[in-house]
């Protein structure tokens, strides 16, 4: 249990205030970081590591200038600063406010904190135990920053740094490697000890840094030609302990960039901090960003895991090598669900076709996301326009990652008001309209030999009521068909998810999702009852579910079945609960209708 806690932590109020004043909205970061849209609303809410370093590459993705890190301290007022730094500001000395951040991140964050002294020196590292990946770049940089302004602000002084270095790897220890070419040994640097605490020493696990005389003004990327450029003085740079992550501080465009060493955390070179001041001031040679940007993506995976034996470059997600982009097919987009999962797929650079019954309900998605997106019009009865759209999305984009079917709306209606009419329509769109696009797309998905089928049901698919049974009877179907469809098309690689949520804040309760069958008037009571009961449901904010939705069709191996929100779980728990308990209670004459058992083949 203690494991599990200490990998999580508050994000303050102040620190959304922060990157808001600095020109980023906190939606636009939570949905870069495919966050709960929320989160920010929540002072409560807890983030794992992952989580959190997931919410720093959104701002550095995002910041509108290569410094932001180092900008969001040097720039905050003491009063929006949390109250652990405003202790360790009144702390004695320098030392004290070090050890008081030391102990709030041992207690309070997954982030650790070591401080170690030796002579005139003074070692800080900074140690991520439960994460997975290095730590962000500009989570690098605030971390940095925010020791060095405790100092500066602390004392009161300018902090000049005794030297500012940019350091190379030490023999044989290579950033990446291009499976395509041989490795690159590299010449043994000589040691040089660091200066004294008032540059904050090192960040890396021993005390001596790597220097190398011949190759310190070497640009990081001087391997790719076209990148290669000398400069008049050298580069700053810092690493982290335990993550093995080593980033240029200066944050001056084009050198925005990371390297990731195969070492151990002890055998890592160390590199010293400057100070802030000479990192802000430093001024270099023009440079073309964007091209250095390009290239850097295009570098290969790295294939090396960090004890240095070869692991699948698919084994750890790089920044720099992101997520294969998916296509998807969703019908129903232009309004709720359909609407929310088709933008969160499009922010996140996914690929989506979107159909809608009115083509001019699409038009704001491709205002907005252009040719990411292509809007087709679908009605679901329609078994040609079916197989029609599906394979115009096909041939548009290549490939069929995801299949959402969400169309549907629900009659109100008691059993016996219900028309033929009315019921067969409901059918025709909730189960017949969803059996027609999986038709329709299962030829491709077994050619390709992958894909997810993703069905939007409802807690109305595990459990009936009064006044909607048509509507209950199209989805206990509509999951009935599922469930069937996962165990047919597992062998050829394509998943099937159930997606079951409970009361949104949607217009699944307007005119636009809701037929009215002829009232009975002797069903008036009961439907009075059932419709002043809604007031008392809790619904659930729609936008909250796209990051679930995110996370199934990116999961190795998703769920036949899944609640969003939380009334699911306990209705389908008493409604579990009471069947069982009555199958229980007249097992004896489920027995006895058994009578005398014989085994008998069965002819096709």
């Amino acid at each position: 249990m203690g494991a599990v806690m200490a990998d999580r932590c508050k994000i303050p109020h102040a620190f959304w205030r922060a990157i808001a004043h600095a020109g980023l909205p906190p939606a636009a970061v939570l949905r870069q970081a495919r966050l709960p849209a929320t989160l920010h609303l929540n002072p409560q809410a807890l983030v794992s590591t992952e989580q959190y370093f997931a919410l720093w590459k959104a701002i550095g993705q995002l910041a509108p200038e290569p410094g932001l890190g180092i900008a969001l301290v040097t720039r905050s007022e003491a009063a929006t600063h949390p109250p652990f730094l405003l202790a360790a500001f009144h702390a004695r000395d320098y030392r004290d406010g070090l050890e008081r951040v030391a102990r709030f991140k041992r207690l309070c964050t997954p982030e650790q904190l070591h401080i170690a002294e030796e002579g005139a020196e003074c070692t800080l590292t900074s140690e991520w135990p439960c994460a997975t990946e290095p730590e962000p770049a500009v989570a690098t940089d605030v971390t940095f920053a925010t020791l060095l302004e405790l100092g500066r602000r602390g004392t009161g002084q300018h902090l000049t740094p005794r030297r500012v270095e940019f350091v190379r790897t030490g023999p044989r220890e290579e950033v990446y490697r291009d499976r395509s070419r041989p490795a690159v040994s590299r010449p043994q640097p000589r040691t040089a000890r660091h200066a004294d605490s008032r540059t904050y020493g090192s960040a890396g696990g021993n005390r001596s840094a790597q220097l190398d005389p011949r190759a310190g003004h070497e640009f990081v990327l001087s391997r790719v030609p076209r990148l290669g450029r000398r400069h008049p003085e050298p580069l700053a740079g810092t690493e982290f302990a335990g993550r093995c992550r080593r980033t240029d501080l200066t944050r001056t465009p084009g050198r925005r960039l990371t390297q990731t060493s195969h070492r151990s955390f002890d055998s890592l070179p160390a590199t010293q901090r400057p100070a802030v001041e000479a990192v802000l001031q430093r001024k270099s040679r023009p440079f073309d960003w964007r091209r250095a940007q390009r290239a850097w993506r295009a570098l290969p995976v790295p294939t090396i895991g960090r004890d240095g034996t070869n692991m699948p470059a698919t084994a750890i997600h790089f920044e720099r090598h992101p997520m294969k982009e998916k296509v998807w097919f969703i019908t129903g987009a232009s309004r709720g669900f359909g609407r929310i999962w088709t933008e969160a797929a499009l922010a996140r650079g996914d690929k989506v076709a979107a159909t809608a019954r009115q083509l001019a309900s699409l038009d704001g998605l491709v205002e907005r996301y252009g040719d990411a997106v292509l809007p087709l019009a679908l009605d679901v009865t329609d078994s040609a326009q079916a197989e029609h759209v599906i394979a115009q999305a096909h041939a548009h984009f290549g490939k069929l990652d995801v299949v959402v079917n969400n169309a549907g709306y629900a009659l109100v209606s008691a059993i016996e008001e219900g028309s033929e009419a009315d019921v067969r329509a409901e059918f025709e769109t909730n189960f017949f309209g969803a059996w027609r696009v999986i038709r329709a797309a299962l030829p491709f998905l077994r050619e390709q030999r992958h894909g997810h089928i993703v069905g939007v049901s409802s807690v109305a698919g595990i459990v009936a009521g009064p006044i909607v049974g048509f509507y209950h009877a199209s989805k206990w179907a509509f999951e009935a068909m599922h469930e069937s469809l996962a165990q047919e098309v597992k062998d050829f690689g394509i998943n099937v998810t159930l997606l079951e949520p409970g009361a949104y804040a949607t217009d699944f309760s307007s005119q636009t999702s809701l037929r009215l069958a002829a009232a009975n008037d002797a069903y008036a009571a009961l439907r009075a009852r059932v419709f002043s009961s809604s007031g008392q449901i809790d619904f659930g904010d729609p936008r909250s579910t796209a990051q679930a939705v995110l996370e199934i069709v990116d999961a190795a191996n998703p769920p036949l079945r899944l609640f969003l929100g939380t009334e699911g779980l306990p209705v389908a728990r008493s409604a579990y609960a009471e069947r069982l308990a009555t199958w229980q209670a007249w097992e004896p004459f489920s027995s006895a209708a058994q009578g005398n058992s014989r085994r008998q083949d069965i002819l096709l």
